[in-house]
């Protein structure tokens, strides 16, 4: 008998937390948002080595302080978006995963802008801090 009540404690902790996963951040997931947060990181890397380097630096040839102005904007600000979706409670869990396809669709954009000469790298701050505000 007890060891049946050990047994079922044992697996009701293990699936428990198995429905969270954590990021590198800190920021508790639920698992069934992992897979918009493994895009947006996928995203930010492919957006970070669209200047020809896979690093995480966005280097401009010709313009460093611009380039140093966009890596910390993609570095910082796409990560504190993250945060902010998951640990606001004004966010209804159910707008969540659109709020996290939409970061990935902006960084996709932004990509692809920037190869264009649509999009200043200049700008990729402003862009997030407009998506962030958006949000509230």
């Amino acid at each position: 008998m007890i060891g049946k009540a050990l047994l079922s404690t044992a697996l009701a902790i293990i699936f428990s937390t198995s429905l969270w996963a954590q990021d590198g951040n800190g920021i508790n997931i639920p698992i069934n948002r992992q897979l918009f947060h493994e895009n947006i990181i996928k995203e930010k890397n492919l957006l970070l080595g669209s200047d020809g380097k896979q690093d995480d630096e966005f280097t401009l040839r010709g313009n460093e302080d611009a380039g140093k102005l966009a890596t910390a904007a993609i570095n910082n600000q796409v990560d504190a978006i993250r945060y902010l979706i998951e640990t606001d409670t004004k966010i209804e869990q159910r707008l969540k995963p659109g709020y996290l396809v939409g970061l990935t669709d902006i960084l996709r954009h932004m990509r692809t802008g920037w190869r264009k000469r649509e999009v200043l790298p200049s700008h990729f701050a402003q862009i997030f801090s407009l998506y962030k505000n958006s949000l509230k």
